[in-house]
């Protein structure tokens, strides 16, 4: 897995590239904190070349947003159809915002 980090305008983007799995969530684990703990608060993370998560995974990106509740917020972007599949049936489509493309969460996050 590879975590590659663009930011613009007080927005965060979190490209994801290969599997999230109890192997590789502790490094994506350990990029979300950093990025928060420097100040982070409005992320996007881009799941476009995401072919599977975990519940492993799914911890993550739930404390992520856990630990901006109240001062920022997660979105997921571009999942594939077998996470978009996951994320719904563990109920994150009703807990954070998931949009079908990067350029769409950024329109949405420049609205806020």
């Amino acid at each position: 897995m590879q975590v590659q980090v663009t930011s613009e305008n007080n927005l965060q983007i979190v490209k994801i590239l290969g599997r999230i799995d109890a192997i590789t969530s502790p490094e994506l684990e350990k990029e979300l904190m950093e990025l928060i703990n420097q100040g982070a608060t409005r992320l996007i993370l881009d799941l476009g070349e995401v072919p599977y998560i975990s519940s492993a995974g799914l911890r993550v990106i739930l404390m992520a947003a856990q630990k901006l509740y109240g001062t920022g917020s997660v979105a997921i972007a571009e999942p594939k159809p077998e996470v978009q599949e996951i994320l719904e049936m563990t109920g994150f489509d009703t807990i954070m915002p998931i949009y079908k493309s990067v350029e769409e969460a950024r329109g949405e996050f420049s609205r806020d």
